[in-house]
């Protein structure tokens, strides 16, 4: 058994050098083990193939100790091929990290000690700084709630505790778990991929996190383990955080039925629907036409989305409860 398993969630046609580099140059590794397994997701089987037999381009200052293998998935979508990364990985920490995070050289190093510091810790955060393609035109960090959708975690630099109710969890991206915690807690079929809500592998992520928050296990942010990452241009862009704050708001009561146990769910969900119709309301006499200030539209359609949820959580309980009836 390993300490450490870092698991690159790319596609592959995916420029794994940045990550890759940024591992190599990696201190204070000298008592721990560790491997990386690259898990690929292709988008044709010529491309899987191809991936298989393609020897992967290590850089020069690779650790000779340090077993770099691919795990290539190709029809069973992404958040499969990542669970059966995690099912077979040898180390006893799992961490995530995607092609453009660039990690600091200390990265790995903090992440063990935090984790061998804190045994009731089950997940640990990172601080991820964006390197922007261009500069936005506005102040987009007011966006605080919406920005780990574009890559961004900024907690301030003391480790702080994330809490179910405050519903703010860390990216998986960047995250590293224990390997135990996730098998026991987080299934392999998620609500927010399932065909009632199909919110796609991101949104999945974060039910993950939160299901091994509910489960009592603390989750930290480390502001010692640093990341920078890229932000392209289009992430940037009205209709891209428009698209974001929807999908946000569809997944909000999934998240927040998981912070409450199962016979406080209705009453919950009651209080959350009457809260929302009521903030909807009022952020429509507040702002009549929002289509020029891109914060108050982001929070409508956040709003908007939170209501449409409400369809995906009654087409899930329909669905459990005629399986119920039929077996």
């Amino acid at each position: 058994m390993l300490d450490l398993t870092i698991v690159i969630l790319a596609k592959t046609d995916s420029d794994l050098s940045p990550v890759l580099v940024a591992l190599a140059r990696q201190t204070g590794l000298e008592r721990f083990t560790w491997e990386v397994l690259l898990v690929l997701e292709a988008k044709t089987k010529a491309a899987a193939d191809a991936a298989r037999s393609t020897e992967i381009a290590r850089p020069d200052d690779w650790p000779k100790d340090v077993q770099l293998s691919p795990l290539v998935g190709f029809e069973q979508g992404a958040a499969e091929t990542r669970q059966e990364a995690i099912e077979t990985v040898r180390g006893r920490l799992v961490g995530f990290l995607y092609p453009d995070m660039i990690v600091a050289p200390d990265w790995i190093r903090s992440a063990l000690d935090f984790a061998e510091a804190n045994s009731s810790v089950g997940a640990i955060g990172s601080r991820i700084e964006p390197r922007w393609e261009r500069e936005p035109d506005f102040d987009i960090l007011k966006l605080e709630w919406l920005m780990p959708h574009i890559g961004v975690v900024r907690l301030g630099l003391e480790p702080k505790r994330y809490f179910p109710w405050s519903r703010r969890s860390p990216l998986l991206g960047g995250t590293v778990v224990r390997r135990n915690i996730w098998l026991s807690f987080v299934p392999k079929q998620l609500f927010l991929l399932s065909a009632s809500c199909g919110l796609g592998v991101q949104y999945a992520d974060r039910e993950a996190v939160f299901r091994i928050l509910r489960s009592g296990w603390q989750i930290w942010h480390n502001p010692e383990m640093r990341i920078e990452r890229d932000v392209p241009l289009y992430k940037v862009q009205p209709a891209y955080l428009y698209g974001a704050a929807d999908a946000l708001g569809r997944s909000r009561n999934n998240i927040r039925m998981l912070c409450h146990k199962p016979r406080q769910r209705p009453f919950m969900l009651v209080f959350y629907i009457v809260r929302d119709v009521l903030y909807l309301l009022w952020h429509c006499l507040r702002y009549p036409s929002p289509q020029h200030n891109i914060e108050a539209m982001c929070e409508r359609k956040r709003a908007l989305g939170s209501i449409k949820s409400l369809r995906y959580l009654w087409t899930y309980v329909r669905r459990r409860w005629q399986q119920g009836r039929s077996s």
